[in-house]
């Protein structure tokens, strides 16, 4: 995400509460020079409505189709880790990772900026994958499995069992220093 879109560190502390411990985020009470209007009184009206519908109220709260929260902030939307990592950081991250695998955690301690290659590293397996198993597909007879390492793609061998191919991947995910998640059927 470009940093020239992004709103100002500053202005989201003044509009939000961030509550690291437990990863909500609430807006605040907005005062009536945040509002404009034609004359005095549709600015109050305009603060007194805003006020009364979200102060108070979670923010970023609305899961999208992967389990992430998102919300709008300044007409753009914004992802709630994001945010979290924003206002307690100081500074906008590049990419986090949710250590537990829960995208709705944004607890501060559940919160790390990661690396693409980190990122891939701590992720769950596709549903479309005959095997239930990262790197682990069927192979004439039997499974090849492999490993991601360094960018390049490494062949680890064709075993006879499923189990085999398995177990040869995980090692290797151990070796590399993937998540312990990584590569499961769902979220524990």
């Amino acid at each position: 995400m470009a940093t020239a879109t992004l709103p100002d560190i500053d202005e989201l502390r003044n509009f939000l509460i961030y509550n690291p411990g437990t990863g909500e985020i609430i807006w605040r009470e907005r005062p009536l020079d945040h509002f404009k209007g034609s004359g005095r009184i549709n600015a109050q009206t305009r603060c007194k409505q805003w006020n009364n519908r979200h102060a108070g109220t979670r923010a970023f709260a609305t899961p999208n189709r992967d389990g992430y929260l998102v919300g709008h902030f300044r007409a753009k939307l914004l992802y709630a880790h994001r945010v979290a990592y924003a206002i307690t950081e100081g500074r906008w991250p590049e990419l986090i990772d949710h250590k537990n695998g829960d995208p709705a955690d944004n607890r501060i301690c559940n919160l790390r900026e990661a690396t693409k290659r980190m990122n891939a590293m701590n992720c769950y397996v596709s549903k479309r994958s005959q095997t239930n198993r990262t790197g682990v597909r069927p192979a004439g007879d039997g499974f090849a499995a492999y490993i991601k390492a360094n960018g390049q793609d490494k062949y680890l061998g064709k075993y006879e069992t499923l189990a085999e191919a398995k177990a040869a991947r995980q090692a290797a995910e151990k070796l590399l220093g993937y998540s312990d998640r990584h590569g499961q059927t769902e979220r524990r």
